[in-house]
C-alpha cells in the first residue's frame, strides 16, 4: 500500500473543492489507523469494532473459522470469478453476514442492544449523517455514508458496494427504525431488492415505488456527440505519472471522438483490461484544426490556453 500510495496518491483538485469518490482514499484510511494503533488494520477492526458491537461473521479478509461462510462470485454470464484481494483493505476487503450488517445498521439507528459495547457515542454517530454540499452519486455524502433527505418522502442513510462478482447495500430509515441489507454474489439486481424488501415495511414507500415504476420509460437514446467548437484542433502537454513525465497530443476534430497520443502509451495489464489510473496532466492548444499556425499563409494568430486536468487510460478529462 505504501507504494500504490507513492505514485497514485495524487492530489488533482484542493481539499473541499469537489466530492470524488476513492477507494485509494479508504486505503490510505486503513494505513492511518494501523500506524497510530501499532495494530494491523485487520486486528484493529477484530479488535475496536467486531468484538464490542458482536459482529461475529465479520472480518478483514476471509477471516479464520469463516471460509464455509465465504460466498463464491459469479460474473454476469453466471461463471465463477476466481478469488481476488486488494491492497486498499479500508474500501474492499470487509467479509459480513446480512445478520451481522443488520446488527451494524441498528448500532447506527442508535438501538443500543444488550450485548454491544458501544464504540461511538451517539452525537457522533449523528455528526457522520451530516452531509457536506458538494453532491455525491445525486445525493450527498457525510462520513462515510450516502445522505438521500428525501427519498419517497422518507429520509435515507445508506452505502452501496460493488466489485467483480459482488454488489451489496446497507440502508436505514432513521424516522422508521428500519434498517436494510442486501447482500449479492452478482452484479444485478440488488437495488431493487432492497426497495422492495423495504417496501414490505413501509406501505407509502410500496405505494411510491408502484408509482414510479408505472410510469418508468426506457431512456432515450443520446444524441451524436459533436465536439464543442472551442476543443477543436490539436492539444499538447504532458503527463505525470510515478515513473515519468510524457509528451502527450490530443486531437479533436467535427467527425470523430477524440483521440490522444504519447510516446509511451498504455500497456494492457492483462486480457481484461487495461492499467488504469489518474494522473496529473497539463494541456495546452497548439492550432485549431483547419487553420495553420501564425506566419503561415492565411493563418491565424496562435492560441494557447493552459488546461489543468487528469488522464485516464488514453483519455484526457478536463
Amino acid at each position: 500500500m505504501d507504494e500504490t500510495i507513492a505514485r497514485y496518491g495524487i492530489l488533482v483538485t484542493a481539499p473541499g473543492e469537489t466530492f470524488n469518490y476513492s477507494y485509494l482514499g479508504y486505503g490510505i484510511i486503513d494505513q492511518v489507523i494501523a500506524r497510530v494503533s501499532g495494530l494491523s488494520y485487520a486486528d484493529f477492526m477484530r479488535q475496536e469494532v467486531f468484538i464490542p458491537l458482536g459482529l461475529t461473521h465479520t472480518s478483514v479478509g476471509v477471516g479464520p473459522g469463516l471460509e464455509a461462510f465465504a460466498a463464491q462470485r459469479y460474473d454476469d454470464r453466471q461463471r465463477p470469478i476466481a478469488f481476488y484481494t486488494f491492497d486498499h483493505l479500508g474500501a474492499s476487503t470487509v467479509y459480513s453476514s446480512a445478520h451481522d450488517l443488520v446488527r451494524f445498521g441498528m448500532f447506527h439507528l442508535k438501538d443500543h442492544l444488550p450485548d454491544q459495547r458501544a464504540i461511538l457515542a451517539d452525537s457522533m454517530i449523528d455528526a457522520m449523517k451530516v452531509p457536506s454540499d458538494r453532491e455525491a452519486f445525486g445525493a450527498q455524502y457525510g462520513l462515510g455514508w450516502g445522505v438521500h433527505p428525501h427519498l419517497h418522502g422518507y429520509r435515507v442513510i445508506e452505502h452501496t458496494g460493488g466489485m467483480p462478482g459482488v454488489n451489496t447495500v446497507l440502508g436505514f430509515y432513521p424516522t422508521e427504525n428500519l434498517a436494510v441489507v442486501v447482500l449479492t454474489n452478482g452484479n444485478e439486481g440488488w437495488g431493487t431488492i432492497g426497495e422492495d424488501i423495504a417496501a414490505v415495511m413501509l406501505p407509502r414507500l410500496a405505494d411510491s415505488l408502484k408509482v414510479e415504476r408505472a410510469k418508468k420509460q426506457e431512456p432515450p437514446k443520446p444524441a451524436a456527440f459533436a465536439t464543442p467548437p472551442d476543443l477543436l484542433g490539436s492539444w499538447v502537454g504532458t503527463v505525470r505519472t510515478w515513473k515519468d513525465t510524457m509528451p502527450l497530443t490530443l486531437t479533436s476534430n467535427r467527425t470523430t471522438t477524440s483521440s490522444c497520443s504519447s510516446a509511451s502509451p498504455p500497456r494492457p495489464t492483462s486480457s481484461s483490461g487495461w492499467a488504469s489510473s489518474l494522473v496529473p496532466c497539463s494541456i495546452r492548444r497548439r492550432s485549431p484544426m483547419g487553420c495553420s499556425p501564425a506566419g503561415s499563409p492565411g493563418g491565424y494568430p496562435r492560441r494557447t490556453r493552459e488546461v489543468g486536468g487528469t488522464a485516464s487510460r488514453s483519455t484526457c478529462d478536463w
